[in-house]
């Protein structure tokens, strides 16, 4: 059995200490298995969902907007596609604009392949997006628009999107 290591405590710290570890000890398996996988034990698991730093940062952003929970991503791709898949249905309807970052264009292109019908609308003229966007809002599930889009900056009226998607307020 490996040798226990003695933990030090700075509880006294000002700032929380920056955590740059992403594997954890464990005294045995069996405080392992209740941590990882019961959530008896709150220690860390593992790095890339489980680090204090990233929790504190969540959980003051979730305070300051007011929501009940927040999520920090590595990159804009991944919290993209990790809340596209959230939410994804088969045979939803999700659209989006023609002029946005490379790569998230590529992956609504691709998502015809899951059963997820895609709109795909010229946001140039902003007049022209709103006009097109309401022909269809009734059958829209996810709108997904970057604002400025990237790499070309174009703008998009969201207090009127706003009043599309919620006509009652």
């Amino acid at each position: 059995m490996a040798k226990s290591r003695e933990s030090e405590s700075y509880s006294n710290s000002i700032l929380t200490p920056i955590y740059q570890n992403v594997a954890y000890f464990y005294e045995n398996t069996e405080d392992y298995i209740q941590a990882l996988h019961e959530g008896s034990i709150v220690r860390g698991r593992y790095g890339r969902y489980h680090n204090p730093n990233w929790e504190e940062v969540e959980k003051v952003l979730a305070d300051l907007d007011e929501a009940e929970d927040c999520l920090l991503f590595p990159s804009g791709m991944g919290a993209i596609y990790g809340t596209l898949m959230t939410f994804a249905k088969l045979k939803n309807c999700f659209a989006t604009t023609c002029h946005l970052y490379k790569n998230t264009r590529r992956t609504f292109e691709n998502l015809e392949k899951l059963g997820i019908e895609m709109l795909i609308f010229d946001n140039v003229n902003p007049t022209y997006f709103i006009t097109k966007l309401e022909q269809v809002i009734h059958k829209i599930d996810i709108l997904f628009i970057e604002i400025p889009s990237n790499p070309h900056l174009y703008l998009a009226d969201i207090e009127k999107i706003k009043s599309l998607l919620n006509p009652d307020t």
